[in-house]
Order: structure tokens, then sequence, then C-alpha cells
């Protein structure tokens, strides 16, 4: 049975005054960590939690050791959510170095129990799954790949080819495989971990909430919308189930759904999502935050196509600013705003600014996303029709 949130903080203040329980108060610290985390908490107070939960147990049981990985894990976490990828990469990375260390000395292998070993190769998953999102994130595909892969493959190697454990792997792939245009290769990999998931645990099940979403966000980026609506409506009823309302999976799970809609030209009721799904990302990370930034991208698709575009081009403008603070000039998410603004400014007097914008879009996804990534292939079109126009 879980503990609630002050069974964790009684258990807390009774350790704090036992001076032989530093391990058990870092245990219950880390609990209420993952607690709060769990509920959409990543916040000052969480990450104290957890830096704390570290320090005790580095000093209890040294720096190299599976908790203080699995505490590293958390962290990094923590700080993916909070949009500092940067940290998020760097935590995970040593947590991956302290697995990759322990699994290297044959003898301690040998000695440990099969319950301590699965452990401690699911602490070893997790980081490799938390670098690889955070080099994602960062626009990095290849490096993210290489993570990923390897962490798949010592997954398939531990607990087999139809264990939950590597359709965890293969969901992280499939996440990847979306972002960096290769469709092909997602479909792959997300019907093999949706098999092994409704293998599992039968097809209605909340395992298969994940999986359903990312389906439904790669039907979206397809342009598949008819196929991604009941999925994405699936994904999202198996998590209204176990989540209260304003939980940030809810948020992007509907942002996602809102998107399916403005594809369909349902503006209204993508709208109403879209800002439902901004409010709850502001209340948690604020104004500056990826997050925030790509809803209000997606708002500024909304006034253009009702034909609000002083509204739109602001709300790019604010988009791109907040991408630029956060990711960086140039990264593939900093690019699409750009092209987007691209898109509005014929429709507002200032088609002599397009062709820049295309063009510094068109360099950043060159480099970023590839020559052959389809939102390369768009802004490419779309620079070449401005260039053609100009010297029309």
């Amino acid at each position: 049975m879980h503990e609630t949130e002050l069974q964790l903080r009684e258990r807390i203040n009774a350790l704090e005054s036992e001076s032989q329980a530093a391990d058990d108060l870092a245990a219950a610290l880390n609990d209420l960590g993952d607690y709060l985390a769990g509920q959409g908490r990543c916040d000052g107070e969480t990450l104290a939690l957890y830096r704390r939960a570290l320090e005790l147990f580095a000093a209890t049981g040294g720096t190299e050791q599976p908790d203080v990985a699995n505490v590293l894990n958390n962290l990094a976490a923590v700080h993916y959510e909070l949009g500092d990828y940067g940290e998020s990469e760097s935590l995970a990375g040593r947590a991956a170095a302290i697995m990759d260390g322990l699994f290297a000395q044959e003898a301690l292998v040998a000695d440990t129990d099969a319950d301590t070993l699965a452990l401690c190769q699911g602490i070893r998953r997790q980081a490799l799954s938390q670098q690889g999102a955070a080099r994602r994130a960062l626009g990095r595909y290849a490096e993210a790949e290489t993570s990923l892969l390897r962490g798949l493959a010592l997954m398939e190697q531990h607990f087999g080819p139809d264990a939950e454990q590597t359709a965890d792997s293969l969901n992280d792939l499939g996440v990847l495989y979306k972002y960096w245009g290769r469709y092909a290769d997602a479909e792959t990999v997300y019907g093999r971990a949706h098999g092994i998931l409704e293998g599992r645990y039968g097809p209605d099940h909340a395992a298969l909430a994940t999986i359903s979403y990312n389906l439904a966000g790669l039907d979206h980026a397809r342009g598949c919308f008819d196929e991604a609506e009941p999925r994405c409506r699936r994904a999202l009823a198996l998590q209204e189930a176990l989540y209260p309302d304003d939980h940030p999976l809810l948020a992007v799970t509907r942002g996602t759904l809102a998107a399916i809609l403005d594809g369909q030209g349902r503006y209204d009721e993508a709208e109403a999502l879209y800002r439902q799904s901004l409010a709850i990302h502001v209340a948690r990370h604020g104004t500056e935050h990826p997050e925030v930034a790509l809803g209000l991208n997606n708002l500024a698709a909304i006034a253009e196509a009702r034909g609000r575009l002083a509204e739109a081009e602001a709300l790019y403008l604010r988009a791109i600013q907040i991408r630029e603070r956060c990711l960086g000039t140039e990264h593939p998410q900093t690019a699409i705003c750009l092209n987007n603004l691209g898109m509005l400014y014929p429709a507002i007097g200032k088609a002599a600014q397009t062709e820049a914008l295309f063009r510094r879009a068109l360099d950043i996804l060159e480099q970023a996303a590839g020559p052959d990534h389809p939102h390369t292939l768009i802004c490419r079109a779309h620079w070449e029709a401005a260039r053609a126009a100009r010297t029309a």
C-alpha cells in the first residue's frame, strides 16, 4: 500500500531524530520527492528533497551506488520537466556512468541476487532513457538515438524481447523517431511496444495510455487527423481516471488533442483545449518554459486561421522569444516558429521579411534535423516560393 503525503512527512519527521537512520531518512526523502513529482509537483521542494536524499546516500554509502544513481535519475526528470534539458542530460549521464561501472564488476554482478539485478537494470534503463529524452529535447537526435538504442539492447538482453522494460525502451525510441521525422521507424517501434503491452495487460489497461497517446501524436505528425483523434481521446480517458484535472500529463494530452482538432478545422474546440492546457503549464512553470512557447505557437495558428492576424503575430513573436531563451536560437523548435511567422507575414503586409525568416529557419533545420526531415522539406519549399516571388 502506498503511503500518503502526510504519512511520508510523518516518517521523515520521526527519522530526523534518529542519528543512525541516515539511509532510511534518505529513502523517505526520495519517496516524498517521488510522491510530489507523481502529482506534477516539479518545484523547489521536490528538488530540495531529492538533493538532500542524494547527499545522505552519498555520505553513508559512497557516490558509486544504485541509490545515488536512482536519485540522480529523479533529479534529471525534474530538471527535464522544468525545461532545463542540459542539466537533465548531465544528471542522467552521471547516473548511467555509475550503473555502467557497477555492472562492469563481474564478481559483484555474480554475487548479486536476481531481483536486485533487475532493479539495477531498471535504474540503468531510466538513466539512458532520461539522457536520450534530454538530448532529443536539445535537438541532438543522433546522440539521443545512441543512448536509447543502448538502453533497448540492455533491456532485451536482461529481461527479454517481450518484457515491459523492453516496451518502455521501444516507446522512447518512437518518440525520438517522430521528432526526427523518421515516421516509418516510429511506427515500427511503437507497434512493437503496443503489442507487448496489450499482450500483457489487455486493450483497456492504463498501461496503454502513453503508447496510445504517442501513436496519436504520430498520426497527427503525418496529417492523419481522423485516425489520431480516437487514439488521443482514448489516452486522455485512461489518464483522466488516474490523475487530477490539473496534472501536467493531462495538459500535454489535451494540447495534442487540440492540435488534432485544429487540423480538422474544429477551431472552437481546439482553442478551448489549447487555453486550458496553457493555463496549467503557466501555473506550473511560469511564462518562460518550452511548453508555454508551444501553447502560444498553437494559439497563434488558431488566431491566424480565424483571421485575427495581429493577435497571431504577437503570439508567434512571444513564442519565438521564449524558445530562443529556453532552447537556443539554433533549435529546431525555434525554427518552426520562425517558419510559421514567415507564413503569416504576407497577409499582414510584411512580405519583404518573409524570405529572410524562411532562410533562417531552413538553415537551422538543415543543421539540426537534417535535409530530409519533413519540417526541413516544408520550410525549403516556403523559402523557394518566397525567393521566386521576390525575383519574379
